[in-house]
C-alpha cells in the first residue's frame, strides 16, 4: 500500500503542475490533493517502518474523500480498459469471470485490467482503513493506527522468535 501511495503522490506531483499551467485544473485544488496524498505517504511509510510520523496535514475525512475520488478515477479507466480488450474478454468480465479464469482463456491480454484493477483494490483498502478510523465504524482494526500496533507487535515477535 505503501508503493501504491507514493506512486500516486509521485503521478499528482509531476503531472499537476501541468494540468495547473494548462488551465485544466485549479492550483487549490492541485495543492490540496498533493498536501493530502503526502500525508496519505506519510501515514503509511509510518505503518510500514514503524518510525516516523503519521501524515497530519489531513483530516480523516479528507483522505477518505481524495481515495474514494482516486477510486472513481480507476473504475473510469478500468471501464475504458476493458471496453478496448474486445468482446469476448467484455462478455467474461460482465459474466463475472475472476481473473485467474480470463488469464487462462486469454493470456497476457488482460493484463492491462488487472493492473487497474489491483492498484484500485489497494486505494479501496486504504480507504476502507481510514473509514474505521471515523467514530462509530465496526471493522477488524479500529483505524490505521491500530493497524500499526498490529504490525508493530507483528514485527516485536518476530525479532523475539529471531533472537530465541
Amino acid at each position: 500500500m505503501l508503493a501504491e501511495a507514493e506512486g500516486a503522490l509521485d503521478r499528482r506531483a509531476r503531472q499537476y503542475p501541468d494540468l495547473v499551467a494548462k488551465g485544466r485544473m485549479d492550483e487549490k485544488v492541485a495543492a490540496d490533493e498533493i498536501r493530502i496524498w503526502t500525508s496519505i505517504v506519510a501515514d503509511w511509510r509510518s505503518i510500514v517502518s514503524g518510525r516516523g510520523n503519521k501524515g497530519v496535514d489531513a483530516t480523516i475525512e479528507d483522505k477518505i474523500a481524495v481515495l474514494t475520488d482516486t477510486i472513481a478515477r480507476y473504475d473510469t479507466a478500468m471501464a475504458k480498459e476493458i471496453r478496448a480488450s474486445g468482446s469476448r474478454i467484455q462478455r467474461y468480465i460482465n459474466m463475472g469471470a475472476d481473473f485467474y479464469m480470463l488469464r487462462v482463456l486469454h493470456g497476457d491480454a488482460i493484463d492491462p485490467i488487472f493492473d487497474i484493477w489491483q492498484r484500485r483494490d489497494r486505494i479501496e483498502e486504504m480507504r476502507d482503513l481510514y473509514r474505521e478510523e471515523l467514530p462509530g465504524h465496526p471493522g477488524l482494526y479500529s483505524g490505521i493506527d491500530d493497524y500499526l500496533a498490529f504490525h508493530q507487535q507483528l514485527r516485536a515477535d518476530r525479532q523475539e522468535r529471531k533472537a530465541a
